[in-house]
């Protein structure tokens, strides 16, 4: 299955006034121009054969642009080597670079080296490729499908998130929306995620809530997936660092071809 983390709290926000979808329309647009961010991210695998739940942690760093650029550290994955530890990825368009996790040991690398490989090989080497071509290291894709809010959001006030006030929302995202009318350079990219959604039985009206800030930016969002046969993965992402830039490439030089 592919599937497809403080502010200085001020005296009003900002995003008190006008239609509430239009808030969260303007916050996601706010979040795509800060160009990067940090996240944590929690996937709840539920109703599976698995124990209830089953839980995977990233926390990392994403680039907004069409092509994909990030860098995360996965833990607690479905396949475990002792002491291995997480598994790091960084992403830059085609090109994934892999270490330590299920990575480690692998022939002909040294151990905890970085492994370059491509997406399909990285999918056939993990045996389950929606780490890499969606859930995980697409996380950019969580604040494009904002563009799909559908009707008008549920406001229920203001929680702390990360230690700063931010108004939560809740409401049904319609992805086939947010495709069509998110940014042109990114829906050649989320054509493909809806595709893939579709194929694995995955229906594209997803539940969401949402918690944007005093600066009118995305903060948390909480995504409900269902399948097909009964399985729900419940993904919950926060937000950081707007701006801040991401990591270097692995030197070539120290990198392990596969």
């Amino acid at each position: 299955m592919r599937i497809v983390a403080g502010i200085i709290v001020v005296a009003a926000f900002a995003v008190c006034s006008g239609d509430a979808s239009d808030v969260v329309t303007g916050a996601a647009e706010a979040t795509v121009a800060k160009a990067t961010f940090r996240f944590e991210l929690t996937s709840e695998w539920l109703g599976t054969s698995l124990p209830d739940p089953t839980i995977i942690e990233a926390t990392g760093h994403v680039a907004m642009g069409a092509s994909r650029r990030a860098d995360l550290s996965v833990s607690d994955m479905l396949i475990e080597i002792p002491g291995a530890g997480p598994t790091d990825i960084v992403v830059n368009g085609d090109d994934v670079y892999i270490r330590g996790g299920v990575f480690t040991d692998i022939p002909g690398c040294s151990r905890h080296q970085w492994v370059h490989t491509d997406p399909s090989r990285a999918e056939a080497d993990l045996d389950d490729g929606w780490i890499l071509a969606g859930g995980m290291s697409d996380v950019r894709l969580f604040i494009y499908y904002l563009f799909g809010t559908s009707g008008t959001p549920r406001e229920l006030g203001e929680e702390s998130i990360d230690g700063s006030l931010a108004r939560h929302y809740s409401t049904t995202l319609d992805l086939q929306k947010a495709n069509d009318v998110a940014p042109t350079d990114i829906r050649t990219v989320l054509t493909a995620d809806l595709a893939e959604m579709r194929e694995a039985g995955v229906p594209t009206e997803v539940p969401a809530d949402i918690w944007i800030d005093g600066s009118g930016l995305v903060r948390q969002t909480v995504f409900l997936f269902s399948f097909d046969d009964g399985t729900r993965m419940r993904v919950t992402t926060a937000y950081s660092e707007f701006g801040s830039p991401l990591r270097d490439i692995p030197d070539p030089a120290k990198v392990c071809q596969r």
